[in-house]
């Protein structure tokens, strides 16, 4: 049976198939905190700053404007704050902006 020209079909319901779900985790598993070389000049300010705002990095700075895995020291959820936001007062949920 001829589909009209004006309609769209997916190239798998033309096949007869379909294409199977993606299915993406909604929390990573957690993982251990980063253990660069804080001496080695790496990233040990930026570092030493999140951990005093509470964030426990568990990947290598990613720069100033970029998500930077990491997770609360206080309640242990996933988080991905940028150093920015995290300069500018973004703190947890649980824990509020800095006083």
């Amino acid at each position: 049976m001829p589909v009209p020209r004006s309609q769209w079909i997916s190239l798998g319901l033309a096949f007869g198939g379909h294409t199977p779900p993606i299915e993406v985790p909604s929390n990573p598993a957690p993982r251990a905190p980063f253990a660069g070389s804080a001496s080695a000049g790496e990233d040990g300010e930026e570092r030493a700053f999140m951990r005093a705002a509470g964030y426990m990095p568990f990947v290598p700075f990613p720069g100033r404007s970029m998500p930077w895995e990491s997770t609360c020291a206080t309640c242990g959820e996933y988080r991905q704050p940028t150093f920015e936001q995290v300069e500018t007062g973004t703190r947890c949920d649980h824990a509020g902006p800095l006083p």
